[in-house]
């Protein structure tokens, strides 16, 4: 979930399913948008590795970049065996941002907001009114906030209950 970021909804997956039926999901521009979704041919491998600074490329997992999935609209949850996660989708960054909530631990996965040391991110290319956008999605987040020890901004330090309210 970036700043500069695209969306992956055009055409089918690999797997055949039609870019309809799944939730909007965002990757770097440098990606630029998949149609084939988990297919990164050698040629894209070489095209973004010379977007990335010299000195950390070797560092970066290029086997791991397009093997995004998108989940279907309705999902509130993220569909694994693991601790139960509620996704608290929203438009105040971009289209299909998303925090997560790992519930069971009380730890909130903000995305790009609540942060410390950043002003708001909005988008200001998808949406007609991206203060509003921004404002639903801190009272979104202010409705779970009772239920968070641990707030995980994409963006600046991590946040202890006690700053949950004070940041939103």
């Amino acid at each position: 979930m970036w700043q500069a970021s695209r969306h992956i909804l055009t055409g089918t997956s690999c797997s055949g399913t039609p870019a309809s039926a799944r939730r909007p999901v965002t990757v770097p521009r440098a990606a630029q948008p998949l149609s084939e979704i988990g297919c990164l041919t050698r040629a894209r491998k070489a095209r973004i590795a010379g977007l990335i600074p010299p000195d950390i490329v070797e560092q970066v997992p290029l086997d791991l970049l397009g093997l995004i999935t998108g989940l279907p609209a309705e999902t509130t949850l993220i569909p694994w065996d693991g601790p139960r996660v509620r996704i608290i989708e929203h438009q105040a960054h971009a289209p299909g941002h998303a925090a997560l909530l790992i519930e069971e631990r009380g730890v909130l996965i903000a995305g790009d907001t609540l942060s410390d040391v950043l002003i708001p991110l909005l988008d200001l290319n998808d949406t007609a009114d991206p203060v509003e956008d921004y404002l639903a999605v801190l009272r979104l987040i202010e409705g779970a906030a009772d239920d968070v020890d641990v707030a995980i901004p994409g963006h600046g330090s991590v946040g202890g209950a006690d700053q949950i309210h004070a940041r939103i």
